[in-house]
């Protein structure tokens, strides 16, 4: 038989109401918070469209002897250097 509780007193495996309370707000605080993290993440996303060389004059000046010019395939950063795989 359980012993009687005083008044004033909770059990430890019971909660009240308040710290219900805060659990619920603390949860929904940090779903939203992911949500919007996601959501601006996927908006941030955005596709890019190549430049005609025509409006970059970047890429309608000829190219210096020594270096090269074309589109990076992948990356790949290591002891303080990227290397580029370019095609």
């Amino acid at each position: 038989m359980e012993k009687p509780v005083p008044a004033g007193r909770i059990r430890p495996t019971q909660t009240t109401r308040g710290e219900s309370n805060v659990k619920s707000t603390i949860s929904m605080l940090a779903a939203t918070s992911l949500a919007a993290g996601l959501l601006l993440t996927q908006a941030a996303c955005t596709d890019t469209t190549e430049e005609p060389a025509a409006e970059n004059p970047a890429l309608a000046a000829p190219v210096p002897a020594g270096m090269v010019r074309g589109k990076v395939l992948e990356t790949m950063d290591a002891a303080g250097y990227t290397y580029t795989l370019i095609d």
